[in-house]
């Protein structure tokens, strides 16, 4: 499954409570792609307010996960989130940054 821009559009708590079961069904069992341009911490402002609900949420969609962050833009920081199913491995982070070029 594949979500792309997650957080441009807010959810109510009964929207992200759905969001939340989706997550939950698919923990360590299907693959997950997630694009937002918002981190983490932001993510309950459009999550329904629910700070114990959506950090659930991020602790089931991050477990086992590759996350990149992409930040070729300076005002944009982009967490992408890609679970894998069935695989068994740490968590990292990997930082995406324009090469520089000489002149």
């Amino acid at each position: 499954m594949i979500i792309d821009e997650l957080g441009y559009l807010s959810f109510d708590a009964s929207g992200a409570s759905l969001l939340f079961q989706i997550f939950a069904a698919r923990y360590e069992t299907k693959s997950t792609l997630v694009t937002s341009n918002l981190e983490f911490s932001k993510w309950v402002t459009f999550l329904g307010q629910d700070e114990h609900m959506t950090a659930a949420l991020i602790g089931r969609l991050i477990h086992q996960s590759v996350i990149l962050k992409n930040k070729y833009d300076q005002l944009e920081i982009i967490p992408l989130v890609i679970s894998y199913k069935g695989e068994q491995h740490s968590s990292y982070s990997i930082t995406l940054q324009k090469a520089s070029h000489g002149t």
